[in-house]
């Protein structure tokens, strides 16, 4: 169950981490959930969010809804189960749905196989995530396994013990999305017709979803593994629909480029105009149509491969037939869930078992991934004469990579060299985007094992040269070493390397390379004795690597200097995350008007009200009534001017310009990720990018403490790292503590600027909703602030808790008028 993509991302690893244990996995969203098909499961796993206050995610409602029935007591008898909650500390109900997911399992009688996890967000919660499950889940699920299979096995299963294997076609699952035009669009109804045809082809929709709902894009992030996204959107002469620009504004704020590429979607996309006539119709085509793109355009700059221009990608229904269109699109659809439609090996429970002849073939799938065109002339030659015929020839990228581990197949990576001995822009291009290759490729290309093939990209005519090419090819190919050494940096194998030059090389010595790297195959990784061969490292040997060319890999140093001028030229670079993603591309608004709206307000017990008017100028004009915007709140300057000083500087230096320039040794050449952007000044990093109002995060405790000067001050941090309830009171409502005052209590008088703003937690926006309307005020936005605030009877209590805890020194104390949170 996610709300975010968090505990989808995590289920994904636990599934490729099960097949790297030789346990089959399913992943399945709880928005397909039936009490039948969920209780027919012998073990689960379930990673669960909690949303808001100790709410189920969205897609686990139905899920909640059933477990919480008193009625269905015993319904889970004989199901062995695990659940991972992810959650909020910041939150009242923290991790409310995977506590009582835990609860309400082990009532319906199934067997809890091993502990409950807590993620928290607040901190590190891939941390949390890696903690639980690196600490005796496998062990855990393959007792289970050998418990079930001694109790009679899996539903359609093996008595014996050995895993079924059965041949199966995953199909894709195939998500809609409409953006409609309030007024007089069309694409809702056009969707609906599409579906309809879809439905009565056989394909089933897995879910239909407007992209004028605030969390549009958090749905299409949902989208599984190799799935079909559609997309049907209103536009006119003047872009796209309202849901239409919002969802192409907050796919490029929330993902990073290529972010979805790992998941292998696709993208089937139609534009709906709405013409009075066919006049109009004909001569704002190309208006609206231009207009129209941003969408694809959103989707690939993710990673989302968009279909082909065969089908459909404009119809106008105001003039059009539509019936015609929507069968091609509909045929276009389903020709895409064929292709991405995969041949999976059923474990148990997922059909009868396959003859055994099956089986062997399955296992010898093989993949010719080719970097380059000389490349794909050659594994197209190859693939012809390739042993047993199973065999595909498809172009190299992380995708295709990531497709082939997943079918298990084995994979032989040709890769061109040009007669300089460079890389191919292709192989160049590939080599880039593994040193950047996301977390979830990552994982999974660490299950890889490759042949390469060097195809050595020459062109010449005559005898004499071909003899002198020949002669130096083992110089040529030595050149596709850093595809070799990339994919080695992420653990996938290298079983042989070869090279060939298709302008010297006859049918049967074709045959012999494959032959030999059949062979290799089937004897697997060789040992660390193995000889080079034609110039390459032994496969499985170590070889030098190169530093990645990541952005996220270089080491990030603060410059400081009296104006920008002083700080010389910025280094190429993107935000690091989605906070500093929002801080880069937010827009920036005058405060018009500020009015108090309590007759009788008191700012020291919290009790104000406030209505705020800004500037609507840039991409604010584009607001709409009953909307919410998201603002950036600033620090209190006492707080700046306190963390300024803890950094070791005054409150002379708030005014000093800084930036993010490569760490000493690092090449001044590549693209940097910032926490946030500049250049700016120390002031301004301090009151909106740091949030200064909270305790350091856990992540930032384990970042600073083998830098503080004190080695009481390490002791102590390092015992708050090792106590979660310590640390779980110290970030909790009774203390409210700030980040200067925690640190103040620890003794700690200095903090390298460049570490503190590296590691301290980043300030959140905050949403409110809009109470103009931009047709009575399209200049202006009015929002309504309330300040709240609470008490703090039991923050002296809490400190006093923390230092018989070793988390804090003797005498430690919090300021005297630390007893109300603003």
């Amino acid at each position: 169950g996610s709300q975010t993509g968090t505990a989808e991302c995590f289920s994904e690893e636990i599934a490729e981490e099960a097949a790297a244990q030789g346990i089959n996995c399913e992943v399945l969203d709880l928005l397909t959930f039936t009490p039948e098909v969920f209780a027919a499961r012998k073990i689960v796993v379930l990673c669960v969010s909690t949303y808001g206050e100790g709410e189920p995610s969205d897609n686990a409602k139905n899920f909640d809804k059933w477990a919480s029935d008193p009625r269905n007591d015993g319904a889970l008898k004989g199901q062995r189960f695990t659940v991972m909650g992810l959650g909020d500390m910041n939150y009242s109900k923290f991790n409310n749905m995977g506590m009582s997911t835990d609860l309400n399992l082990d009532r319906l009688g199934g067997k809890r196989l091993y502990q409950r996890g807590i993620g928290d967000d607040s901190q590190d919660i891939a941390a949390d995530f890696k903690e639980w499950k690196d600490g005796g889940l496998w062990v855990a699920l393959k007792k289970a396994i050998a418990e079930v299979m001694e109790e009679g096995g899996f539903p359609g299963g093996d008595t014996a013990g050995a895993a079924q294997v059965a041949e199966a076609v995953v199909k894709p699952e195939i998500h809609m999305f409409f953006a409609q035009e309030e007024a007089d669009g069309a694409a809702k109804d056009i969707c609906d017709a599409v579906v309809a045809e879809l439905k009565g082809m056989g394909l089933d929709v897995a879910g239909i979803q407007s992209l004028s709902d605030r969390k549009a894009a958090e749905f299409v992030k949902k989208v599984p593994k190799r799935g079909v996204a559609v997309v049907i959107a209103d536009c006119g002469p003047e872009g796209l629909c309202t849901a239409g620009r919002k969802i192409v504004r907050t796919m490029n704020l929330e993902l990073d480029s290529k972010s979805l590429l790992d998941k292998d979607l696709h993208l089937a996309f139609l534009a709906v105009a709405s013409s009075k006539c066919n006049n109009s119709a004909s001569s704002l085509r190309e208006q609206n149509e231009t207009g129209a793109k941003n969408i694809p355009k959103a989707f690939e700059r993710a990673g989302v491969n968009c279909l082909n221009q065969k089908h459909p990608q404009y119809v106008d229904a105001g003039v059009d037939q539509i019936e015609p269109v929507v069968k091609e699109f509909a045929a276009a659809i389903a020709e895409a869930v064929a292709a991405a439609s995969i041949v999976a090996s059923g474990g148990p429970g997922e059909g009868a078992a396959a003859p055994a002849a099956a089986q062997q073939k399955a296992s010898k799938k093989t993949k010719i991934l080719c970097a380059g065109p000389e490349a794909r002339e050659a594994g197209g030659a190859l693939g012809d004469v390739w042993p047993g015929g199973n065999c595909t020839v498809e172009d190299a990228s992380l995708s295709t990579l990531a497709a082939a581990v997943q079918e298990r197949a084995q994979v032989v990576l040709a890769v061109e060299c040009d007669p300089e001995g460079n890389l191919s822009d292709a192989a160049r291009g590939l080599a880039t985007q593994l040193g950047a290759a996301p977390m979830g490729i990552r994982a999974t290309l660490r299950q890889l094992r490759f042949s390469l093939l060097a195809i050595a990209g020459t062109h010449y005519g005559n005898a004499g040269e071909r003899a002198s090419a020949n002669a130096m090819r083992e110089e040529l190919t030595r050149s596709a070493l850093p595809v070799t050494q990339a994919l080695q940096k992420l653990g996938a194998g290298c079983v042989t390397t070869s090279s060939l030059d298709l302008q010297d090389v006859e049918g049967d010595q074709l045959v012999e390379v494959c032959k030999s790297m059949q062979k290799a195959f089937s004897e697997g990784m060789p040992g660390a004795a193995a000889a080079p061969t034609n110039g390459y490292p032994a496969a499985g040997a170590a070889a030098p690597i190169a530093p990645p060319a990541a952005a996220s890999a270089v080491a990030l140093q603060l410059k400081m200097g009296p104006s920008v001028a002083a700080l010389g030229a910025e280094v190429a670079s993107e935000g690091s995350d989605v906070l500093a993603r929002f801080y880069f591309e937010a827009d920036t608004s005058k405060v018009l008007k500020v009015r108090e709206l309590r007759q009788s307000p008191d700012h020291e017990k919290g009790l104000a009200t406030a209505e705020v008017e800004l500037e609507a100028s840039g991409a604010l004009k584009e607001y709409t009534l009953g909307g919410t915007l998201q603002l950036l709140p600033e620090n209190d300057a006492a707080d700046v001017e306190a963390a300024v000083r803890l950094m070791g500087l005054s409150a002379a230096n708030l005014g000093q310009f800084i930036t993010w320039v490569p760490k000493d040794g690092m090449s001044a050449g590549l693209k940097i990720k910032k926490p946030f952007p500049t250049p700016c000044t120390l002031r301004e990093a301090l009151a909106r990018y740091c949030d200064l109002g909270r305790v350091p995060s856990k992540k930032m405790l384990s970042a600073l403490q083998p830098t503080l000067d004190s080695l009481t001050a390490r002791e102590h941090v390092a015992k708050l790292l090792a106590d979660a309830e310590a640390l779980k009171l110290l970030q909790g409502p009774a203390m409210c503590c700030k980040m200067h005052e925690f640190w103040e209590m620890l003794g700690v008088k200095k903090i390298d600027p460049t570490d503190f703003l590296l590691h301290c937690p980043r300030q959140k926006p905050r949403e409110f909703t809009i109470a103009s309307s931009p047709k009575a005020a399209p200049l202006r936005i009015t929002l309504c602030v309330s300040m709240t605030s609470h008490e703090l009877p039991d923050a002296p209590t809490s400190v006093k808790k923390l230092i018989e805890a070793g988390c804090l020194p003797a005498g430690a104390a919090l300021p005297a008028s630390h007893s109300r949170f603003y």
